[in-house]
């Protein structure tokens, strides 16, 4: 049974919980996401969680190598916990 109250609060507990005889999911924020965003990310959604790049990498045409490089950096610096 999903708690509203903590849907609107937490995201990544309404991904997490099984309902209506749905498995439990990863939450995957896309669309803007950039090198810049990963921290605000990960502090909202937490360790588990899939970051979809696309659209900033593609950005970076022939600088793709670096940045990729860049992104999966920034996720490395991040203290979880």
């Amino acid at each position: 049974m999903v708690n509203d109250a903590v849907a609107t609060e937490n995201p990544k507990q309404l991904a997490e919980e099984e309902r209506e005889g749905l498995r439990p999911t990863v939450p995957v924020p896309a669309g803007g996401m950039t090198t810049d965003r990963v921290r605000e990310m990960l502090d909202f959604y937490g360790a588990d969680v899939m970051l979809l790049i696309g659209g900033a990498l593609l950005e970076a045409r022939e600088n793709l190598r670096a940045a990729t490089s860049a992104f999966v950096a920034e996720v490395h610096r991040y203290a979880y916990g």
